[in-house]
């Protein structure tokens, strides 16, 4: 047997006939959910797994932490977290909150976002913006007078 997850992000799986035998019947609820698991015999979860290539194969351990997973009730609707308690998933909440203001900012335009760097190579050895630009150009050879508008 292969247990395979269907992921969040993947879509209802129901309604299949694989080799001669009808598979998660809709009208029996044998509907394969996404960010579900389910068992499958080896030849079929390969097929499935062929078919819908979004489908994770998942090892014993990971299907059992799956399931512990499943019985927190409060569910995050933006990640896979999930929490026993609801002050958990308020707080967990904030944190997509923070970032969803970082990275749309003013009218939905992302938002560069620079980092501190600790390695002194990646760093310019100028301090001043300017200087670096005038550097860059000169080494590239596209320092000179530029355009020279003639007077007829």
């Amino acid at each position: 047997m292969i247990i395979l997850k269907n992921p969040k992000n993947g879509a209802p799986i129901q309604n299949l006939w694989i080799y001669d035998q009808f598979y998660l019947d809709e009208k029996k609820g044998g509907v394969f959910a996404p960010n579900s698991i389910m068992q499958f015999e080896d030849k079929i979860a390969n097929y499935l797994k062929y078919l819908y290539n979004f489908l994770e194969e998942v090892s014993i351990e990971d299907a059992k932490g799956y399931v512990e997973n499943q019985k927190k009730p409060f569910a995050c609707t933006e990640c896979d977290y999930r929490s026993d308690q609801k002050i958990g998933l308020i707080g967990h909440m904030r944190g997509h909150q923070t970032q969803e203001k970082v990275q749309k900012g003013i009218e939905g335009i992302p938002i560069a976002q620079g980092s501190t760097s600790t390695n002194e190579e990646e760093m310019p050895k100028e301090k001043n913006l300017t200087q670096t630009i005038e550097n860059e150009a000169e080494k590239a050879g596209l320092i000179g007078e530029g355009l020279v508008e003639e007077k007829l």
